[in-house]
């Protein structure tokens, strides 16, 4: 079978926004992929934690960061 499946984030099936942050998904073949934006001084606790009322992000990840840095506070 050589069929293709061509999905563009352009044209996302969902769109999450939140403060300092926008999430783009993708379903294709039963699998859901997903495209993360995070603003400087985004951060889980204060942003998304109060929208999904958890302390972490339960969901399983494999990420991969195309730009940007990690900084840790202190």
């Amino acid at each position: 079978m050589n069929d293709k499946l061509i999905k563009d984030f352009a044209q996302a099936d969902e769109i999450r926004e939140f403060s300092y942050g926008r999430f783009e998904i993708v379903n294709m073949a039963g699998v859901s992929l997903g495209r993360a934006t995070y603003q400087p001084g985004w951060k889980w606790s204060r942003h998304n934690a109060p929208i999904v009322g958890t302390d972490l992000c339960h969901t399983p990840h494999t990420g991969t960061v195309l730009i940007g840095s990690r900084r840790r506070s202190i």
